[in-house]
């Protein structure tokens, strides 16, 4: 059932050239182990940094904040970031899930990116 609804949400947000993935194919990703390292490399990657359950987000690559976190919480965190005009730490999955450096500068959602991704036969 999870599968047949993810196809059909995926219908409406893919690129219009790009084919989303079937239900069946849904499923045999699911029931497979591809990803299955990179996924165990981000386990131990959040093992090291101290998170053991979610929501959390990890801001400069360092801080780690409850994602129930009183909004004040994150403004500061971002004004500082803001006052030294530079983000001092890396993407921390960024190596682990394969993502470019172009991805991280110019942003994973950008239409360029999408468009970029789909012409690679990159899932979106």
């Amino acid at each position: 059932r999870l599968a047949a609804v993810v196809a059909k949400e995926l219908e409406a947000v893919v690129l219009p050239d790009a084919k989303p993935p079937t239900e069946e194919e849904l499923l045999e990703f699911l029931n497979g182990n591809q990803g299955r390292a990179e996924i165990e490399r981000a386990l131990q990657a959040l093992d090291r940094l101290g998170v053991h359950g979610i929501p959390k987000f990890i801001i400069d690559g360092q801080q780690i904040v409850d994602g129930a976190a009183d909004s004040k919480v994150f403004v500061n965190i971002f004004r500082a970031i803001q006052r030294r005009g530079v983000v001092h730490g890396e993407a921390v999955f960024a190596d682990i899930l394969g993502v470019s450096k172009g991805v991280l500068q110019r942003g994973s959602h950008s239409v360029e990116t999408l468009l970029a991704d789909s012409e690679h036969g990159m899932a979106l």
